[in-house]
C-alpha cells in the first residue's frame, strides 16, 4: 500500500473534506470514503438522540445517563455508582 502525504493541504468545505496533493490509490480512497460514511451515520445518530430528548424535554445529561434496555446492567447499579 502506497503511504499518504501527509504534507498534504486541507480544507473544509461544507461536511466534505477535500484533500488536494494526494496520490490515493483505489484502496486508500475507498477508505477514506467508508470512513466518511461512517462518520456520517455516527452524527446522524447523535443528532437522532438529542432530537429524541429534547422532544421528551429531558436535559442532555439525562438522555446520554438515562438507563437503556441493551445495558441492564446500568439499571441494577444503584445511583451512587452511576456515571
Amino acid at each position: 500500500m502506497a503511504a499518504i502525504d501527509t504534507t498534504a493541504l486541507t480544507k473544509r468545505c461544507g461536511d466534505t473534506v477535500v484533500l488536494t496533493d494526494l496520490d490515493l490509490t483505489a484502496d486508500a480512497g475507498a477508505r477514506i470514503a467508508e470512513y466518511s460514511n461512517r462518520t456520517r451515520q455516527k452524527v446522524a445518530y447523535i443528532q437522532a438522540v438529542l432530537t429524541a430528548g429534547a422532544e421528551r424535554s429531558q436535559t442532555l445529561e439525562d438522555v446520554f445517563l438515562e438507563p437503556t434496555a441493551d445495558d441492564p446492567a446500568e439499571e441494577t447499579r444503584s445511583p451512587s455508582t452511576r456515571r
